[in-house]
């Protein structure tokens, strides 16, 4: 499904490799820091991307609403650093912290910015090596000893609306299913 979208926006496939890293392709996934789903959004920057988060809903967690906001977000990083490492250092950093790191030590080469003591938060000087090995990897999956690994088949879907105040039980009972099974099909609710 990911690199589907992906290619459809004309974005690098190997950003695939950011939800391994963020979540382990894993919806349910939180973070301490309130960062949730597959691609570990934040509150405020899922709502900026358009997610809906209430205590009903929380769309972060919704493979495909989220994968369709962070394609915006990866789109407006790139916009405005011109440069994937930099974009990817900004995913994990925060835009503020990587523009800063910019303006004080006067380049916009993330390496050089390496070359700097605490010119990026630790974790995010390690991100961007981690989301290329994970590329690495993941494009020599025999070399890596993963060869026998073959992806799950995707679950076939429809999209129903459905009017927030109904319980999911009765949803679940319309649907045929019990409401575990509608809950791991639907992790944003």
């Amino acid at each position: 499904m990911i690199v589907g979208y992906l290619k459809d926006a004309g974005l690098p496939q190997d950003l695939l490799y950011v939800s391994m890293i963020e979540s382990s392709y894993d919806p349910y996934t939180y973070s301490r820091a309130g960062a949730s789903g597959l691609w570990q959004f934040m509150p405020a920057g899922g709502k900026i991307y358009g997610l809906e988060i209430d205590r009903w809903i929380d769309e972060r967690n919704d493979p495909v609403r989220s994968t369709i906001a962070v394609l915006d977000y990866f789109k407006d990083l790139y916009q405005r650093f011109g440069d994937w490492h930099l974009a990817l250092a900004a995913y994990n950093a925060g835009y503020g912290a990587v523009l800063r790191s910019i303006a004080r030590y006067n380049t916009n080469d993330f390496w050089q910015l390496l070359e700097y003591e605490n010119a990026l938060p630790w974790e995010s000087s390690i991100y961007v090596p981690k989301a290329i090995a994970a590329a690495i990897v993941g494009h020599n999956r025999e070399l890596f000893g993963f060869g026998d690994v073959k992806p799950r088949p995707a679950e076939a879907w429809d999209d129903v609306e459905v009017p927030k105040s109904v319980a999911l039980s009765v949803i679940a009972h319309a649907a045929g299913c019990s409401v575990d099974d509608l809950k791991r099909l639907n992790p944003q609710v």
